[in-house]
């Protein structure tokens, strides 16, 4: 290491250590130099602590961007329905053929399949959260 103090790695005790980066503290305006060792890939931080100058803040106003909020209002009240039908077209474009001799377990309709994963990824939540729009 280039400085007088000498880290080793907690885990393995290497010496074969790399800086990464540096972990700051704004409580008291210090920073810590980050290590990982290549042996193993263990992350520590030195003790020695560094004084670290404060960056100067200024503030710069800039003007909020203009929205038409009631066109945002208007999308998003009709972005489901819309969402539905594009499902719906799209789902009428699709052939699905199922042989219906297969024994085994009984085939579902696998376009019923998609449309619920379509509604759950909709929906951005969980099957059972999706059931009721799903019905």
């Amino acid at each position: 290491m280039m400085n007088d103090e000498k880290i080793l790695c907690r885990r393995c005790g290497s010496e074969n250590l790399i800086k990464k980066g540096y972990a700051y503290s704004t409580l008291n305006g210090t920073r810590k130099q980050k290590y990982q060792c290549k042996d193993c890939g263990m992350k520590t931080t030195s003790n020695k602590a560094e004084m670290v100058e404060e960056m100067p803040f200024e503030y710069q106003e800039q003007p909020l961007p203009e929205r038409n909020w009631k066109a945002i209002t208007e999308a998003q009240i009709a972005e489901k329905q819309m969402s539905l039908e594009i499902l719906e077209e799209l789902f009428s474009q699709i052939e699905i053929i199922v042989d219906p001799e297969k024994k085994g377990r009984k085939n579902f309709n696998p376009k019923d399949i998609l449309f619920a994963l379509a509604i759950k990824t909709l929906n951005r939540s969980s099957g059972r959260r999706s059931s009721s729009d799903i019905e």
